[in-house]
């Protein structure tokens, strides 16, 4: 069996730096970022600018807290939405699970990323404006549209494989510390077909800065956030525990194979 198809100047691209074993993990740390960016803008305007809790708001923060952690020990979740962070607008898709199986896509400013966890390898594919911002014009020229392999330890992998991984993902999206926040508990409602609970941050002067909605029957799970103030937006959580079933591409290139200079 052949290995993967590489890009026929995939050996000078490696020489040039872009792809040595220098250049392109520090060109493509950025991924890293990506991450913690989506949990920035999710919460930003719900918790971040929120004054610390009294003891009035307690039990309703442990709500919240009991919602997350149980929300991220489900088996799989969908996860999708749009937020805008400055001027950036993000806009996320995703199925994560628990078991190294996960698929979906992240948008910032333009630039786009599809990426797939399935086992030991993570896969992604990714437009012109994302190489270009991240590896160079040669890179966007090389791999532009292009699905890359890459193993789900490596330097570029783990972020991804973190993002497509149910626990890892609820804790990057609630990585601050949410007992700072002020949440007042709101009325009864329904989301995207599901009652809820609704829970409100309130500012130091009372406005609701936003809004997470939390299942009121069987599980707690966390169905959506939603940010009203400051950076704008919406995530909504569905399809818990569902069957995650992403299909590897056909012919990726092997990036850990550029990485070290081979291609065989």
């Amino acid at each position: 069996m052949s290995g993967p198809e590489l890009p026929p100047d995939a050996s000078k691209l490696a020489v040039s730096g872009i792809w040595g074993r220098y250049g392109y993990t520090r060109r493509l740390m950025r991924l890293r970022s990506t991450m913690a960016l989506v949990g920035t803008v999710t919460l930003g305007g719900v918790i971040l600018v929120a004054p610390a809790a009294s003891g009035a708001t307690a039990k309703v923060t442990a709500l919240v807290s009991k919602s997350i952690n149980v929300s991220a020990l489900a088996n799989s979740v969908t996860v999708t939405g749009v937020a805008v962070q400055g001027k950036s607008t993000i806009t996320l898709s995703l199925q994560a699970s628990s078991n190294a199986a996960g698929q979906g896509s992240i948008e910032i400013g333009g630039g786009i990323v599809h990426a797939i966890r399935l086992g030991k390898n993570v896969y992604f594919t990714a437009n012109q404006k994302f190489w270009k911002a991240n590896g160079g014009s040669a890179a966007a020229e090389l791999f532009a549209g292009k699905w890359v392999q890459t193993a789900a330890t490596s330097t570029i992998g783990r972020p991804l494989a973190a993002f497509l991984n149910v626990g890892t993902l609820f804790r990057e999206l609630f990585s601050t510390n949410i007992n700072t926040a002020n949440f007042v508990k709101g009325k009864s409602t329904t989301v995207n077909g599901v009652r809820v609970i609704s829970i409100n941050n309130k500012s130091t002067t009372g406005k609701t800065t936003g809004t997470v909605y939390i299942a009121s029957s069987g599980k707690p799970y966390l169905v959506e956030l939603k940010s009203t103030s400051g950076n704008l937006g919406s995530i909504s959580f569905s399809a818990y525990n569902q069957p995650v079933r992403p299909v590897a591409p056909k012919n990726p290139i092997d990036i850990d194979k550029l990485n070290t200079g081979t291609s065989g």
